[in-house]
Protein backbone atom coordinates (compact mmCIF):
# COMPACT_ATOMS: atom_id res chain seq x y z
CA UNK A 1 0.00 0.00 0.00
CA UNK A 2 3.20 2.21 0.65
CA UNK A 3 4.69 1.88 -2.32
CA UNK A 4 1.15 2.63 -4.35
CA UNK A 5 0.62 6.00 -2.58
CA UNK A 6 4.63 6.95 -2.85
CA UNK A 7 4.44 5.93 -6.38
CA UNK A 8 0.69 7.85 -7.13
CA UNK A 9 2.11 11.19 -5.69
CA UNK A 10 5.17 10.50 -8.07
CA UNK A 11 2.87 10.31 -11.09
CA UNK A 12 1.27 13.43 -9.71
CA UNK A 13 4.30 15.73 -9.53
CA UNK A 14 5.35 14.45 -12.49
CA UNK A 15 1.91 15.75 -14.37
CA UNK A 16 1.78 18.58 -12.47
CA UNK A 17 5.26 19.57 -13.90
CA UNK A 18 4.61 19.05 -17.70
CA UNK A 19 1.29 20.87 -17.28
CA UNK A 20 3.07 23.80 -16.93
CA UNK A 21 3.63 26.42 -19.13
CA UNK A 22 7.04 27.24 -20.78
CA UNK A 23 6.57 30.66 -18.63
CA UNK A 24 7.03 29.01 -15.81
CA UNK A 25 10.33 27.25 -16.01
CA UNK A 26 13.98 29.18 -15.69
CA UNK A 27 15.02 30.16 -18.78
CA UNK A 28 17.91 27.73 -19.61
CA UNK A 29 15.05 25.20 -18.95
CA UNK A 30 12.80 26.74 -21.30
CA UNK A 31 11.92 25.84 -25.02
CA UNK A 32 12.02 21.45 -24.32
CA UNK A 33 9.06 19.35 -24.14
CA UNK A 34 9.11 17.76 -21.13
CA UNK A 35 6.77 15.37 -22.26
CA UNK A 36 9.78 13.50 -23.97
CA UNK A 37 12.04 14.44 -21.40
CA UNK A 38 13.82 10.77 -21.23
CA UNK A 39 14.43 11.74 -25.05
CA UNK A 40 16.33 14.75 -23.90
CA UNK A 41 18.52 12.97 -20.89
CA UNK A 42 19.82 10.41 -23.51
CA UNK A 43 21.27 13.47 -26.06
CA UNK A 44 24.56 14.08 -25.47
CA UNK A 45 25.82 18.01 -25.29
CA UNK A 46 28.71 17.75 -24.34
CA UNK A 47 31.56 19.89 -26.11
CA UNK A 48 34.01 18.13 -27.85
CA UNK A 49 37.05 17.43 -25.47
CA UNK A 50 39.65 17.90 -28.42
CA UNK A 51 39.47 21.59 -26.98
CA UNK A 52 40.92 22.62 -24.29
CA UNK A 53 40.76 26.51 -23.36
CA UNK A 54 42.64 28.13 -21.22
CA UNK A 55 42.60 32.00 -21.10
CA UNK A 56 39.64 34.05 -21.84
CA UNK A 57 39.80 38.25 -22.18
CA UNK A 58 36.77 39.68 -22.28
CA UNK A 59 35.85 43.13 -23.32
CA UNK A 60 32.53 44.50 -22.77
CA UNK A 61 30.82 47.52 -23.33
CA UNK A 62 27.20 47.31 -21.82
CA UNK A 63 24.02 50.35 -21.42
CA UNK A 64 22.04 50.06 -19.07
CA UNK A 65 18.33 50.57 -19.16
CA UNK A 66 17.69 54.05 -17.66
CA UNK A 67 21.63 55.68 -17.92
CA UNK A 68 23.03 57.53 -20.06
CA UNK A 69 19.89 58.12 -22.15
CA UNK A 70 19.06 54.26 -22.84
CA UNK A 71 16.05 53.01 -22.75
CA UNK A 72 16.74 49.25 -22.88
CA UNK A 73 19.50 47.31 -21.54
CA UNK A 74 22.20 46.45 -24.43
CA UNK A 75 25.61 45.23 -24.52
CA UNK A 76 28.68 44.88 -27.29
CA UNK A 77 31.79 42.84 -26.25
CA UNK A 78 34.21 40.78 -27.91
CA UNK A 79 36.37 37.71 -26.39
CA UNK A 80 40.21 36.66 -27.55
CA UNK A 81 40.52 32.82 -26.48
CA UNK A 82 43.49 31.18 -26.22
CA UNK A 83 42.66 27.08 -26.89
CA UNK A 84 44.89 23.75 -27.22
CA UNK A 85 43.84 20.82 -29.06
CA UNK A 86 44.31 17.47 -27.88
CA UNK A 87 43.48 15.42 -31.41
CA UNK A 88 43.33 16.52 -34.89
CA UNK A 89 39.85 18.89 -35.85
CA UNK A 90 38.14 21.10 -38.85
CA UNK A 91 35.89 22.68 -36.55
CA UNK A 92 35.75 24.46 -33.43
CA UNK A 93 31.94 24.35 -31.66
CA UNK A 94 31.63 26.31 -28.31
CA UNK A 95 28.77 27.95 -26.65
CA UNK A 96 26.58 31.13 -27.78
CA UNK A 97 22.81 31.54 -27.03
CA UNK A 98 20.72 34.93 -27.90
CA UNK A 99 24.37 36.84 -29.14
CA UNK A 100 24.66 38.11 -32.61
CA UNK A 101 28.12 37.06 -33.92
CA UNK A 102 29.59 39.62 -36.11
CA UNK A 103 33.21 38.53 -36.69
CA UNK A 104 35.51 36.00 -36.10
CA UNK A 105 38.83 35.76 -36.83
CA UNK A 106 41.80 33.57 -35.74
CA UNK A 107 44.60 36.11 -34.49
CA UNK A 108 47.42 33.39 -34.00
CA UNK A 109 48.50 30.03 -34.61
CA UNK A 110 51.75 28.18 -33.69
CA UNK A 111 52.04 26.88 -37.26
CA UNK A 112 52.91 30.51 -39.29
CA UNK A 113 53.45 28.44 -42.16
CA UNK A 114 49.78 26.69 -42.38
CA UNK A 115 47.46 30.15 -41.28
CA UNK A 116 44.27 29.11 -39.91
CA UNK A 117 40.99 31.00 -40.92
CA UNK A 118 37.36 30.95 -40.37
CA UNK A 119 35.40 29.86 -43.58
CA UNK A 120 31.87 29.00 -42.13
CA UNK A 121 29.97 29.46 -39.12
CA UNK A 122 26.85 27.97 -38.55
CA UNK A 123 24.20 27.77 -35.77
CA UNK A 124 23.05 24.80 -33.25
CA UNK A 125 19.62 25.93 -31.79
CA UNK A 126 19.17 22.51 -30.35
CA UNK A 127 22.73 22.48 -28.79
CA UNK A 128 22.89 26.33 -28.14
CA UNK A 129 26.31 26.55 -29.84
CA UNK A 130 28.32 28.03 -32.92
CA UNK A 131 30.38 25.82 -35.40
CA UNK A 132 33.59 27.09 -36.78
CA UNK A 133 34.95 25.42 -39.82
CA UNK A 134 38.52 26.24 -40.26
CA UNK A 135 40.51 25.86 -43.38
CA UNK A 136 42.72 23.12 -42.42
CA UNK A 137 42.93 20.78 -39.92
CA UNK A 138 44.34 21.58 -36.79
CA UNK A 139 46.82 18.75 -35.14
CA UNK A 140 47.47 18.10 -32.19
CA UNK A 141 49.12 19.89 -29.54
CA UNK A 142 48.42 23.01 -31.60
CA UNK A 143 48.28 26.23 -30.25
CA UNK A 144 45.21 28.69 -31.21
CA UNK A 145 44.15 32.48 -30.61
CA UNK A 146 40.68 33.11 -31.47
CA UNK A 147 38.59 36.11 -31.37
CA UNK A 148 34.93 36.97 -31.47
CA UNK A 149 32.74 39.83 -31.51
CA UNK A 150 29.06 40.02 -30.83
CA UNK A 151 26.51 42.02 -28.99
CA UNK A 152 23.23 41.12 -27.17
CA UNK A 153 20.58 42.60 -25.00
CA UNK A 154 19.30 41.97 -21.56
CA UNK A 155 15.74 41.48 -19.85
CA UNK A 156 14.87 40.60 -15.99
CA UNK A 157 15.30 36.72 -17.23
CA UNK A 158 17.46 36.57 -13.92
CA UNK A 159 19.73 34.73 -16.27
CA UNK A 160 23.04 35.54 -18.13
CA UNK A 161 23.76 39.61 -17.89
CA UNK A 162 20.48 40.16 -16.91
CA UNK A 163 18.28 42.99 -15.43
CA UNK A 164 17.54 43.66 -11.75
CA UNK A 165 14.75 46.28 -10.23
CA UNK A 166 15.79 47.93 -7.76
CA UNK A 167 12.85 49.77 -5.87
CA UNK A 168 14.78 51.93 -3.62
CA UNK A 169 12.36 54.63 -2.81
CA UNK A 170 14.94 57.25 -2.72
CA UNK A 171 16.31 56.05 -6.51
CA UNK A 172 14.53 53.29 -8.24
CA UNK A 173 16.62 51.54 -10.94
CA UNK A 174 17.73 49.00 -12.69
CA UNK A 175 20.46 47.09 -11.89
CA UNK A 176 22.97 44.43 -14.30
CA UNK A 177 23.93 41.74 -13.03
CA UNK A 178 25.14 38.29 -14.20
CA UNK A 179 24.11 34.81 -13.26
CA UNK A 180 26.46 32.01 -14.92
CA UNK A 181 24.62 28.50 -13.07
CA UNK A 182 24.36 26.48 -14.40
CA UNK A 183 24.81 27.49 -18.18
CA UNK A 184 24.40 31.36 -18.28
CA UNK A 185 27.54 32.51 -19.30
CA UNK A 186 26.83 31.59 -23.34
CA UNK A 187 23.90 34.39 -22.77
CA UNK A 188 26.69 37.02 -22.62
CA UNK A 189 29.33 35.73 -24.10
CA UNK A 190 30.43 32.59 -26.53
CA UNK A 191 32.27 30.19 -24.27
CA UNK A 192 32.96 26.53 -23.66
CA UNK A 193 30.59 26.70 -21.40
CA UNK A 194 31.31 23.70 -19.21
CA UNK A 195 32.72 22.81 -15.85
CA UNK A 196 35.24 20.41 -17.40
CA UNK A 197 36.51 23.60 -19.55
CA UNK A 198 38.37 25.74 -16.92
CA UNK A 199 40.16 28.74 -17.51
CA UNK A 200 41.72 32.06 -16.35
CA UNK A 201 39.38 34.86 -17.43
CA UNK A 202 40.09 38.75 -17.75
CA UNK A 203 37.17 40.98 -18.23
CA UNK A 204 37.14 44.95 -18.84
CA UNK A 205 33.86 46.47 -18.76
CA UNK A 206 32.83 50.01 -20.25
CA UNK A 207 29.81 51.03 -18.82
CA UNK A 208 28.27 54.61 -18.05
CA UNK A 209 30.49 57.44 -15.74
CA UNK A 210 26.57 57.12 -13.83
CA UNK A 211 27.07 53.60 -12.42
CA UNK A 212 29.68 51.38 -11.06
CA UNK A 213 31.12 47.80 -11.87
CA UNK A 214 32.07 45.01 -10.00
CA UNK A 215 33.53 41.59 -10.67
CA UNK A 216 34.56 38.60 -8.86
CA UNK A 217 36.17 36.81 -11.74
Amino acid sequence: MTHFVLFFLFLNILSIGWSKSDADYPVYLRGMNWANVEEHLQEDLSLSDAIIPTNYIIDLSVNARGYGGADKSTFNGSVVIDMNFTRSTNSIELHSRGLTIQKVSIIGSRIDSAPLSVVNITHNKNRESIILLINRTIIANEEMILEIHYNGSSDLSEYGLHEIWNPDPIEPRFVLATNNFPTGARFWFPSFDEPAKRAQFQLRIDHSTEINGFSNM
